[in-house]
C-alpha cells in the first residue's frame, strides 16, 4: 500500500515497533508530509520525508475528520492487556501482589489487584479494583496517579495471638513511575496511602515490579 498524507495536529509521535509499549522513535510535525508503506492489524508503517519509518496505530491519524479508509479502520482505541508482579510493604508488613491490567485508552487503565500481606501476628488478604491515569503515555518514563477501592481481610496467626478474622472495606489513592526499558517490558515503582474504612486505620504502601503487555 501507498498513501500520502499530512500532520494535521500539533505533532504526531512514531514509534519503533507495532505496539502500545514500544519507544517513540521520532515525532513529525504540523504540515509534515509523511508516506504509509504498509499496514499491520491496527498499526501502519510510515515514512517520513527525511526517510525515517516507524510505526503509528491507525487510531493515533486523523484525517480531515475522517479515520483513513484502511482494512478494519473501525477500531478507534487499541487496547492491551497486561500481567504484572510487585513486592513492598503495607505499612510494616510484607506485601506480595499479583495484577491484571487493561489499558482502555492511551492514557487510561483500569486493574484487578490481589496482595497477600504477611505480619508477625496475622496475614491478610487483599483485593482491589484501581484506575490509573498516565502522563507522557508514550514515552518510555511515565508518571501516573491511581485510585483505588477493595476489601480488606485479616487473619490472625492464632498460635501467636487470639482474635477473629475481620474484614472491611478500603480505599486508597497513590502515584507512581512506569518505565518501559524494552518493548512490552515494563518497570514500575509506586507509592500509596490506604484507608481502611471500618477501623479507621491509615498505611502507606510502597511496591516495585515488573509488568508486561499480552495483547
Amino acid at each position: 500500500m501507498s498513501k500520502d498524507a499530512k500532520v494535521s495536529g500539533q505533532y504526531l509521535e512514531v514509534l519503533s515497533s507495532a505496539s502500545r509499549g514500544a519507544p517513540v522513535a521520532f515525532l513529525m510535525e504540523r504540515g509534515e508530509s509523511f508516506r504509509f508503506i504498509k499496514q499491520k492489524t491496527d498499526w501502519l508503517k510510515v515514512k517520513s520525508e527525511t526517510g525515517n519509518t516507524g510505526w503509528i496505530s491507525v487510531a493515533d491519524y486523523y484525517d480531515s475528520g475522517e479515520y483513513v479508509a484502511l482494512k478494519n479502520n473501525k477500531k478507534k482505541w487499541n487496547p492491551n492487556w497486561g500481567l504484572g508482579l510487585s513486592t513492598g510493604y503495607f505499612g510494616q508488613d510484607k506485601r506480595y501482589n499479583a495484577t491484571l491490567a487493561f489499558q482502555v485508552f492511551k492514557a487510561l487503565s483500569v486493574e484487578a489487584n490481589y496482595s497477600k500481606i504477611s505480619g508477625d501476628y496475622s496475614t491478610s488478604n487483599f483485593v482491589t479494583g484501581d484506575v490509573l491515569l498516565h502522563f507522557f503515555h508514550a514515552h518510555r518514563v511515565r508518571p501516573f496517579v491511581s485510585l483505588a477501592y477493595g476489601v480488606f481481610n485479616n487473619e490472625p496467626r492464632k498460635s501467636l495471638i487470639k482474635g477473629d478474622s475481620s474484614s472491611e472495606n478500603v480505599s486508597g489513592y497513590g502515584v507512581g513511575l512506569d518505565v518501559n526499558p524494552y518493548k512490552r517490558l515494563i518497570m514500575r515503582f509506586s507509592l500509596g496511602n490506604y484507608q481502611l474504612n471500618q477501623s479507621n486505620k491509615s498505611y502507606i504502601d510502597w511496591r516495585l515490579g515488573i509488568f508486561a503487555h499480552i495483547g
